[in-house]
């Protein structure tokens, strides 16, 4: 066996998180204020460059994760897949849905509205897939995103991003994160603890996921992430430190979605179903 370096990338350096956060900030308002049907436009070439690419970024793949090139090409046709998905619903922000009222000849109804800036967090094992997932449907409904890649795929999930800035995506819109290992509780919490940041989006190890779980329980944004890292995370962790700040959560067979609710105390166990 021979070992060799495979890759090289730039990790997050002193304030390097917290001024993609800010950039996607300045961004949001003329991202959000976009036609639905441009963001869908530029979503909808960002999945044509991914395509073409795809030789490119199976390469990609093959060499950060050891995956096969077969894999890797499955990888870019999904997320191109993704893409052209949401490119195809971004105007679903438009939909307004009539509410039942308790009060007699009142009407309420639902708007549907980008909520700001959101982190995603994307694993190395499905790279173009997760990173595409963490992203598109963000962006689709108008808000802003910094992703935090893998420190196993960096390329990778860099080639996410410059398929959608290539595509004319506006600078601050989307933001790209890397760090070493070393690094990402600080990387983190530095992400998590902004506060223009209003979502999360988590895929990852348990390790991270723990991370992700004590840190917004602190800074309490609200936070959808894979059901087995956050279970994993939660069974490692004191009932009382689990919810800290996680005062509702719902959880099903895929995900779990916990909620900051600052007018409720702390509860006495976790649901599952």
């Amino acid at each position: 066996m021979t070992t060799r370096e495979v890759q090289a990338a730039t990790a997050a350096e002193g304030t390097t998180p917290r001024l993609a956060v800010e950039a996607a900030e300045r961004a949001f308002p003329q991202w959000s204020a976009m036609a639905p049907s441009e963001r869908g436009s530029l979503l909808q070439r960002a999945s044509e460059l991914l395509m073409e690419r795809q030789a490119a970024i199976a390469a990609l793949v093959t060499e950060e994760t050891n995956g096969t090139l077969g894999w890797g090409m499955f990888n870019v046709q999904l997320g191109a897949g993704m893409l052209a998905y949401y490119a195809n619903h971004a105007d679903a922000t438009a939909e307004e849905q009539e509410i039942p009222s308790h009060i007699p000849g009142k009407r309420a109804k639902a708007v549907r509205q980008p909520v700001g800036v959101v982190v995603g967090f994307a694993p190395w094992n499905a790279p173009v897939i997760l990173g595409v997932r963490a992203v598109a449907a963000p962006l689709a409904y108008g808000n802003t995103v910094v992703l935090k890649a893998s420190e196993q795929c960096p390329r990778t999930h860099a080639a996410v991003v410059d398929s959608l800035t290539d595509a004319g995506v506006p600078a601050g819109a989307i933001n790209l994160v890397t760090n070493d290992p070393s690094e990402a509780a600080e990387v983190v919490e530095e992400l998590i603890a902004h506060p223009a940041v209003r979502r999360i989006s988590f895929t990852g190890s348990t390790r991270v996921g723990r991370i992700v779980a004590e840190t917004a329980g602190v800074w309490q944004p609200a936070v959808t992430g894979a059901l087995t890292a956050f279970a994993a995370a939660a069974g490692e962790m004191p009932e009382q430190e689990w919810w800290l700040g996680w005062h509702r959560c719902a959880t099903s067979s895929v995900r779990i979605s916990c909620t900051w609710d600052p007018t409720r105390s702390g509860g006495s166990s976790m649901v599952r179903r």
